[in-house]
């Protein structure tokens, strides 16, 4: 299940099919596609994928996902992260499948998110000013 928005309308869409979807429903009527429930209790230390954009940026023609997640100490919050990271294909595999668990969940390590490997900084979306931690490795 997805959570999306049009026009100001806040609704969810079967991840496997698309179709618009109740978001208390445990599987989508129309494919009988069986929804992961969300975490609701929020770890200090895990995050939770809400959403994500892949983009190219810089001289290099850099591909980065610019991803919306959330954990308790930060709440929700932007991270843009080299597309070819661990962390990046953990964000797309969650977002994509519907997933509301932790990105940590099912892995050895604890954290995925090391947050001394961001740099928190403001950059343009959409014409506004919002601040995103960015990934050491794509700063010069």
């Amino acid at each position: 299940m997805v959570k999306n928005t049009s026009y100001g309308y806040e609704y969810y869409e079967c991840s496997n099919c698309g179709q618009e979807v109740d978001q208390l429903e445990d599987y989508c009527q129309t494919c009988g596609h069986a929804f992961q429930k969300r975490t609701y209790y929020i770890s200090n230390d895990k995050f939770i994928a809400h959403s994500f954009i892949e983009l190219t940026i810089g001289s290099q023609n850099t591909k980065v996902i610019l991803a919306t997640l959330e954990n308790q100490k930060l709440g929700i919050r932007k991270f843009v992260v080299p597309d070819n990271k661990q962390i990046a294909n953990r964000i797309k595999f969650f977002v994509i499948n519907g997933n509301r668990g932790y990105l940590e969940d099912g892995l050895i390590q604890k954290k995925l998110i090391v947050l001394n490997d961001f740099v928190e900084i403001s950059i343009p979306i959409n014409e506004e000013q919002e601040k995103v931690f960015i990934h050491n490795s794509l700063l010069l």
